[in-house]
């Protein structure tokens, strides 16, 4: 936030990048997500606590959501692990991809 006279404040409102490329991005609610992935509310919030699940963003003082595009982005890893027959972990937190050899797949990083 910058200030330019004593009574104006000027903020920057340029997207972040990821919003740039999904300018349609929304946040989808705990019941949503559970419906879209079929996990119940505890597993999802075990799997984010082990960083096999994207991380929820803060809506507001008492609102927590997950961005769509990283929830479709994660079940589309899961349906295309499954389909390989492979035993692979999302791991939302690591940088670099390790293990399963499925390409295309970002952002979601891959360990056996």
């Amino acid at each position: 936030m910058k200030r330019e006279s004593k009574n104006q404040i000027a903020f920057n409102l340029e997207l972040p990048a990821k919003l740039q490329r999904y300018p349609n991005e929304r946040a989808l609610r705990l019941r949503q997500v559970s419906q879209l992935t079929g996990l119940g509310r505890s597993m999802i919030y075990q799997m984010q606590a082990e960083g096999r699940f994207p991380q929820r963003i803060k809506l507001g003082e008492r609102a927590v959501g997950w961005l769509e595009s990283e929830v479709r982005d994660w079940l589309a890893t899961r349906i295309e692990a499954s389909r390989f027959n492979q035993k692979c972990e999302l791991n939302w937190g690591a940088t670099t991809r390790t293990g399963c050899r499925l390409t295309g797949l970002d952002p979601p990083q891959l360990r056996l």
